[in-house]
């Protein structure tokens, strides 16, 4: 009896336990029931145009990027790869993608990566599965128009956070037909892989610099080994500055030598004189006091002689620089001091009356391209003459001449006013057809003009004085010809913003203007009340503004 109760209390016990144990895997299996329920909802829900995790396209990973990152990703590794081209010499050159010209589309593998099928949402975490699209992008290279010419590129150096940086030489390349395609001179299809080298076959021919990345390592070794202690700046052993390393390769410029296939090392002379100005040495400058010259009306009134100075011999501490980096021994950089010798300073000043506004003018416009002819027709002798002899391309003064010849072959063209007034063209360009351009240039010389007045086919010539002097002969009545006819028609010439404006209404001027190109002239007779003179302004490069302000001031002071 007690035996079976032991065996009935086992049994009990024994049925509790698997009734415990089948309670437990019902709890896990629907645990784990309603978790993976959950999960393929929440897969149900994932976004359509993102990435699933874990995935990755040729080892770049993309996980929960959209279509636009993802190629933009793409793209970015893409651009920047660098695809070696190899012609049939078996020399090779190297481009990144973007310097190729290449078109790469990337719409399929992004297609690809985002492609979440309803069928793949059901089942149960396929969304973290590991996924690596093996689909490459689709290239297309344009060699046959892009890079149909590249020049190459010299090596270099430069300095970037103080230090010497080796700038490597790049290839170019050239293509015979620059209109063919790029399938007609490459062969193999270009399959482009973030993590692998992509080469190309082309028909090309590689063009080498002439200065190679070699040469210039050599100069750059040469140039550290030079400087790297930095340099001494000596002063007969009284002063001593140092120059580190950092500051003395700024002071330094690189240009090719294609000549030579080299680099030339060039010191800056005035970097080197800042630098030492800061220092110092600088105290060892004693400038030199300028000779001073007083001028009234461009004459000397007085002097004062100035003083010699001296100061650094820049010059020679950058020969000795130059020496040091070509491989002299020691890096002392010995100072001398040279002579300054002394400027001059002219204080000029001109007197308030017309000899005053003349040397003024004088100073002005000598040496430019401007004539300024003043001529005083009432006999007290105010006259200014700046460079009158000065060969100018004539414009239309020319038709000075033109209508002089018109007028003294006693039947004129109805036409002589309308070139006057209107500076028409067609009108003296029949005339010279008809009478000769030599004929016409002769009788401009009969009545007095030089041979600074040429008449050649569309290149007249003349000088201020030349046409001064006709314009004075018209104004006393002395040429063969019906001066007042002349005169009334050039008081009637409508161009008037040149010594016309500048008189402002003062006076009556008959005048003849020129302009073509840069040059404007204006060449008149000008009646006033403060006497008639004849005025001529000849420029090249100036503005009718300049002409009228130059009238104005010699009205002035007439």
């Amino acid at each position: 009896m007690e035996g079976q109760s032991l065996r009935e209390a086992y049994s009990e016990t024994k049925q509790k336990y698997q009734r415990k144990q089948i309670s437990r895997w019902w709890l896990v299996s629907w645990t784990l029931f309603f978790l993976v329920l959950v999960e393929v909802g929440a897969q149900m829900f994932y976004p359509g145009d993102l990435a699933r995790f874990n995935t990755s396209i040729d080892g770049l990973n993309v996980s929960r990027k959209n279509s636009t990152e993802i190629a933009e990703s793409l793209l970015a590794n893409y651009e920047s790869r660098k695809v070696i081209i190899e012609n049939p010499a078996g020399e090779q050159i190297e481009f990144s993608l973007l310097e190729l010209g290449a078109s790469i589309d990337v719409g399929g593998q992004v297609s690809s990566t985002i492609d979440y099928s309803l069928g793949w949402r059901f089942v149960p975490f396929s969304l973290f599965w590991p996924r690596n699209i093996d689909i490459y992008p689709d290239t297309q290279l344009g060699i046959g128009t892009s890079l149909a010419q590249k020049e190459p590129v010299n090596a270099t150096i430069t300095v970037k956070d103080d230090q010497l940086i080796l700038v490597e030489a790049q290839f170019g390349l050239e293509v015979g037909d620059q209109g063919v395609d790029s399938a007609d001179i490459c062969s193999g299809e270009l399959v482009l892989r973030i993590s692998q080298q992509s080469t190309m076959f082309c028909d090309i021919h590689i063009l080498r610099p002439v200065v190679s990345t070699a040469t210039v390592e050599t100069v750059l070794a040469r140039v550290q080994s030079a400087l790297s202690g930095g340099l001494t700046f000596d002063y007969k052993n009284e002063r001593r500055v140092q120059a580190e390393f950092r500051d003395a390769i700024k002071w330094l410029n690189f240009a090719p030598n294609e000549e030579k296939a080299d680099i030339d090392v060039g010191v800056n002379i005035d970097e080197v004189r800042g630098f030492l100005e800061k220092t110092d040495l600088a105290t060892l400058n004693q400038s030199a006091e300028n000779n001073r010259v007083n001028l009234v009306n461009g004459v000397v009134s007085s002097q004062t002689a100035g003083k010699a100075g001296w100061g650094i011999d820049y010059q020679g501490a950058v020969d000795t620089i130059s020496e040091i980096i070509d491989g002299a021994a020691g890096n002392v950089v010995a100072i001398e001091l040279a002579h300054i010798y002394p400027g001059t300073i002219y204080d000029r000043k001109f007197t308030d009356d017309f000899i005053g506004l003349a040397a003024e003018l004088e100073y002005l416009y000598g040496d430019k391209n401007v004539a300024i002819v003043t001529m005083d027709l009432t006999g007290r002798g105010r006259n200014i003459y700046i460079n009158q002899w000065k060969q100018f391309t004539a414009a239309s003064t020319y038709k000075l001449f033109v209508g002089y010849s018109m007028l003294k072959s006693g039947s004129p063209p109805s036409c002589f006013e309308t070139m006057i007034i209107n500076s028409d063209n067609d009108c003296p360009r029949a005339w010279l057809d008809e009478k000769g351009l030599k004929n016409v240039e002769n009788e401009a010389h009969e009545i007095g003009a030089s041979s600074v007045t040429y008449f050649g086919n569309l290149d007249m010539r003349t000088a201020a004085m030349d046409l001064a002097n006709f314009l004075r002969r018209i104004y006393s009545q002395e040429l063969p010809i019906d001066n007042n006819r002349f005169i009334s028609a050039m008081k009637a010439q409508r161009f008037r913003q040149g010594i016309p404006a500048g008189l402002g209404g003062n006076a009556v001027v008959a005048d003849k203007v020129g302009f073509l190109w840069g040059l404007l002239h204006d060449a008149g007779i000008v009646y006033s009340n403060k006497g008639d003179y004849i005025q001529v302004i000849l420029t090249d490069g100036y503005s009718w503004g300049t002409i009228a302000e130059i009238a104005g001031k010699i009205y002035g002071k007439m």
